[in-house]
C-alpha cells in the first residue's frame, strides 16, 4: 500500500469533521511546511494516541479572533465579551482535535491496532507542552491548513512516531481506503 493513503486520509477526515463541526461549507485543505519547533498560531490545542509501538500527536493551531469571528458568523451565536469568545473558541477547539483523536483511534482499532488516547489540552502557541519527536526516532509528519476565503482558520498538525522503522512503516501502510468515516 503507498504511504501516502495516511496523507489523503487525514486530509479528507479533517477537512469533513471541520465542516461538520463549524458549520462553514466552503472550505479547502492544503498541505504546508513547517518546522518542528515552528508557531503557528496564538493557541494550541494538543491530543496524543499512543501504544507500545508507536504515538502520534494531533495539534491545532488557531487564531481566536480569526476563527471566532467566522464561528459566529456561520452558527449566528456572537459572544459577548473577548472572554466569551476565547472560551467558545478554545472549546471549539479542544471538541475538533478530540473528534480527530477519537476518528484516528477508530481506524486504527478497524486494524486490530489498539491505543490509549489523551485528552485534549490546550495552551499558548508559544508555550507548546509536549513534542515526542526527535531526529533519532522514526517519525512522519503532516501538517494542512484549513482555509475559508483566501484565509487560515486553522492549522493541523499530525505527527506519527514509531520505535522503530518497520513499527513506523506499518502505521504509514495501512490500507486507510479501506475505512469509511
Amino acid at each position: 500500500m503507498p504511504s501516502d493513503q495516511i496523507e489523503t486520509f487525514f486530509k479528507k477526515f479533517g477537512l469533513s469533521r471541520f465542516k461538520t463541526q463549524s458549520y462553514i461549507e466552503d472550505l479547502d485543505i492544503e498541505p504546508m511546511s513547517s518546522k518542528n519547533d515552528e508557531v503557528m498560531g496564538l493557541w494550541t490545542t494538543s491530543a496524543m494516541l499512543s501504544n507500545q509501538e508507536f504515538s502520534t500527536v494531533i495539534k491545532g493551531h488557531y487564531t481566536p479572533l480569526l476563527l471566532g469571528s467566522e464561528l459566529a458568523k456561520s452558527l449566528g451565536d456572537v459572544p459577548t465579551s473577548e472572554e466569551e469568545l476565547l472560551e467558545s473558541v478554545h472549546d471549539f477547539s479542544r471538541e475538533f482535535i478530540s473528534i480527530m483523536a477519537g476518528g484516528l483511534k477508530s481506524t486504527f482499532k478497524f486494524f486490530q491496532i489498539d491505543t490509549g488516547v489523551s485528552l485534549p489540552i490546550t495552551t499558548s502557541g508559544l508555550d507548546q507542552f509536549f513534542d515526542v519527536f526527535t531526529l533519532q526516532s522514526p517519525h512522519k509528519k503532516y501538517t494542512f491548513k484549513i482555509n475559508h476565503q483566501n484565509q487560515i482558520l486553522y492549522i493541523v498538525d499530525i505527527r506519527v512516531k514509531a520505535g522503530n522503522e518497520s513499527n513506523l512503516q506499518k502505521i504509514l501502510d495501512l490500507d486507510y481506503e479501506q475505512f469509511k468515516f
